[in-house]
């Protein structure tokens, strides 16, 4: 006998020394059989969206993680559940606060967005007549997890009341289509890189914000760089050779860049990021170290005029806060819109030294409005440019035209301006409204005249073919 209560004493402490390395979760399940469940409630914004039967374990609340996901699918966030794997993913445009994360000990694991933010323990057992095992987990982990959504709320006892987050501030961007939170440059000049330079572009951000045709943006730039960075966007839904696109310009401060921009076209957009490189002195595309991304915008296409108050890499107006002000300034006194455009022409072809010695050398540098605004030179591309620039920036939607331009018997690649004042586009010329008395020098006209200022487009046309409205 004394042998038998010694085997019953040994195999009693091998059955203690199992459960004491069980799992805290087979614990739990092993006990809840004699839990009793009682009704609760969720209410979301005053309404009622769940009534699951909870349980208590150690003073502490479980509810189903059916009926929670339930509720959160009416607000469009949605979950995957996988037996030990909580996968919560946020509407797009919607930023949970993902800060300061521990996610302590547990052998279910919470994730928001793919980022782990809580491990927890969980009870499995039969929460409804059909008997289908139900996972529960303790309400005050759901709660702090629901926190980091934005999803506050109260808990009872019985009801666990939550208030949805705010719906996310539109994002209104300026009529320029950038809002660019950057420190303005001010006077800086752009810096260039050639072929054998290639400083790489590394993005922190970039994605779409649903319900709008915002995109935020952000990264570095390596190698010092200290210029700007060119944000392309191509309407890819068009699908032919001649697709139209649009490109940005971003400033880049210490190495990095951060803005938002407006995607103009509606369904596929192609954004590609790079730094600009020259070709030949008066030419640039992207260096072979851009990033890109597609995206699907829902909202419709911008209008011709909208368009044409869009900043761009070229026309980078509101990089240049003295350049709005001038323009401001020099239309103060203007009545109609095309006294505004006449002004702003005059004071181009009056302010802007034409650069002669660059133009014979067939070496025209490709610069932006911000640089041609603060050295005062520039051949016709520049001229037209930083006319667009300035109208723009009081909201005259301008374009840029590039065609051929021909005098006294010899013709040449050329650019000037038409825009819109509201019932009709004006064409101007603000370069060859320059006379000049000597061009082998970079200087300021002899004189300006009106004469290729809102010609008839017929009378325009025999000194001027157009060719096509660069996106740049």
């Amino acid at each position: 006998m004394s042998k038998f209560i010694s085997l019953l004493i040994t195999i009693f402490a091998m059955l203690i020394g199992m459960s004491s390395t069980a799992s805290l979760t087979d614990t739990i399940r092993a006990q809840a059989s004699t839990v009793n469940l009682a009704a609760k409630q969720i209410r979301l914004d005053g309404h009622l969206t769940a009534k699951p039967n909870g349980l208590v374990h150690h003073k502490t609340t479980y509810l189903p993680l059916v009926a929670v996901m339930q509720t959160l699918s009416t607000i469009e966030i949605t979950s995957k559940w996988d037996g030990v794997n909580w996968q919560i993913s946020t509407p797009a445009g919607s930023e949970p606060d993902l800060s300061h994360l521990n996610p302590g000990t547990g052998a279910k694991h919470i994730y928001v967005n793919g980022v782990l933010v809580k491990n927890t323990d969980a009870i499995v057992m039969p929460a409804y007549a059909g008997g289908q095992p139900t996972t529960f987990m303790p309400i005050w982990y759901i709660m702090n997890v629901m926190k980091r959504l934005h999803l506050n709320g109260s808990w009872n006892g019985v009801q666990w009341a939550l208030t949805s987050p705010p719906p996310p501030r539109p994002i209104v961007l300026p009529a320029s289509g950038v809002a660019d939170t950057a420190i303005q440059r001010g006077s800086a000049i752009e810096s260039w890189w050639s072929a054998t330079q290639t400083p790489s572009v590394d993005l922190q951000s970039l994605h779409y914000l649903s319900k709008s045709n915002a995109i935020p943006i952000s990264g570095t730039v390596d190698q010092g760089y200290t210029g700007d960075v060119v944000v392309q966007v191509a309407d890819m839904s068009q699908n032919n050779s001649s697709t139209p696109a649009w490109s940005y310009s971003v400033p880049v401060k210490n190495g990095k860049f951060s803005a938002t921009i407006l995607l103009p076209f509606h369904g596929l957009n192609s954004v590609d990021v790079g730094v600009p490189q020259a070709v030949n002195g008066a030419n640039w595309t992207l260096n072979n170290n851009f990033v890109y991304a597609d995206f699907t915008n829902n909202s419709p296409s911008l209008s011709r005029q909208q368009m044409d108050l869009l900043q761009s890499w070229l026309v980078n107006y509101n990089e240049s806060p003295p350049l709005q002000l001038e323009a401001a300034a020099i239309t103060r006194n203007a009545v109609t819109t095309d006294q505004k455009i006449r002004d702003v022409s005059n004071w181009v072809s009056e302010h802007i030294a034409y650069n002669w010695p660059s133009y014979w050398a067939n070496n025209e540098p490709w610069q932006q409005t911000s640089q041609t605004f603060l050295t005062r030179i520039g051949v016709c591309e520049d001229e037209s440019a930083l006319a667009a620039a300035m109208l723009r920036s009081i909201g005259i939607p301008t374009e840029l035209v590039d065609g051929t331009g021909f005098m006294n018997g010899s013709s040449g690649a050329h650019q000037w301006n038409q825009a819109w004042d509201g019932t009709h586009w004006v064409l101007f010329d603000p370069t060859w409204d320059q006379v000049y008395a000597n061009t082998a020098r970079a200087a300021l006209p002899a004189y300006t005249t009106d004469q290729f200022f809102n010609l008839p487009a017929p009378e325009f046309a025999l000194t001027h073919k157009q060719g096509f409205n660069p996106y740049w």
